[in-house]
């Protein structure tokens, strides 16, 4: 719970950097919550045994969906949406990227928190290098010239991924008690 604290902190700090209108650095981090860290550490190798290419393709995507730090006993201190994503990201995309992220188990982790995130203005340099780090969790790229029936080039993509995909059902719902109880389930949707 120590760690959550600290990104909580630091969230709130970037926060008010935002609201002196200045772009925020992305953030790399080495710790997070141990219960937090196990649990997406289950879910990679999870996800290696179901899909053998989730080894070299693909990283995770960690959603903060809940947080009460004056949570005791049985109460849900916090919850959280984990799931596998192989989407590339253009650098002139207006994709959301997350304050936060790290690297668990030789995997790319995001850490979304929902309420600061969308709020915040990242700088070009550290919104570019997160990008560049996940194109390259999702394997090699293909040079893709398509011709229509015509001869005209119709498409030509130097940066093709053939197994990019967007996920959009099921990972696990995770909750974390106030007494250190987790909850895993399945999410369908």
């Amino acid at each position: 719970m120590k760690h959550l604290w600290i990104i909580l902190l630091v969230t709130s700090l970037f926060k008010y950097n935002y609201s002196q209108s200045q772009d925020i650095d992305i953030q790399e981090i080495k710790e997070i919550d141990s219960l937090l860290e196990k649990s997406i550490y289950s879910f990679i190798n999870t996800k290696e045994k179901e899909f053998s290419n989730f080894k070299t393709t693909g990283y995770i995507v960690v959603s903060l969906d809940y947080y009460n730090q004056k949570a005791i006993n049985n109460e849900i201190y916090s919850s959280y949406t984990i799931k596998d994503q192989y989407i590339s990201i253009r650098k002139d995309s207006d994709f959301k990227l997350p304050l936060l992220y790290a690297f668990i188990n030789k995997k790319l982790v995001l850490l979304y928190i929902s309420t600061v995130d969308k709020e915040i203005e990242f700088s070009r340099k550290s919104r570019n290098r997160l990008i560049k780090i996940i194109n390259q969790s999702l394997g090699d790229k293909e040079h893709l010239v398509v011709y229509d029936s015509k001869g005209n080039k119709i498409i030509d993509d130097k940066n093709f991924n053939p197994t990019e995909s967007y996920n959009i059902h099921g990972g696990v719902k995770l909750k974390i008690y106030a007494n250190r109880r987790i909850e895993i389930t399945k999410k369908k949707y």
